[in-house]
């Protein structure tokens, strides 16, 4: 998924407490991985570490990594639900569907049936990464 480019990987904090940070394990195999992968995005490289790790020893004090991904194109619908730390991603749909009609009707001036039956339906492509 990931190598099609049709997703983007974000990185969040999936308990109460900041973060997500890197344990001392998790940064010294993060450091090793981006001296052997320059280039590599951050957020991949966080999760090659907790997937090596595991996301217990690779998450630091207060923090638990979790990974998502998102749809390119639906990140900026995407809402971050945070309480005290803990946050959810999830993709306002209402939002999405106004945001797709408004730029079909920017682009075409008119909308079909057909084509927001489309939009309605559309993935709303927010995946959660289990390890």
């Amino acid at each position: 998924m990931l190598d099609s480019g049709a997703y983007e990987l974000v990185v969040y904090n999936a308990c109460y407490g900041g973060g997500p940070n890197l344990s001392e394990k998790g940064k010294q195999l993060f450091d090793t991985l981006l001296r052997d992968q320059p280039g590599t995005s951050r957020s991949l490289l966080e999760l090659k570490v907790a997937n090596e790790l595991g996301v217990e020893v690779a998450s630091g004090r207060y923090s638990q990594f979790a990974f998502a991904l998102i749809r390119n194109g639906l990140q900026k619908y995407v809402d971050w639900n945070e309480y005290d730390g803990l946050e959810r991603p999830e993709v306002s749909l209402s939002r999405m569907v106004m945001g797709e009609v408004k730029r079909v009707l920017e682009e075409k001036g008119v909308l079909t049936k057909e084509e927001y039956a489309v939009i309605e339906s559309a993935d709303i492509g927010l995946k959660d990464v289990k390890l």
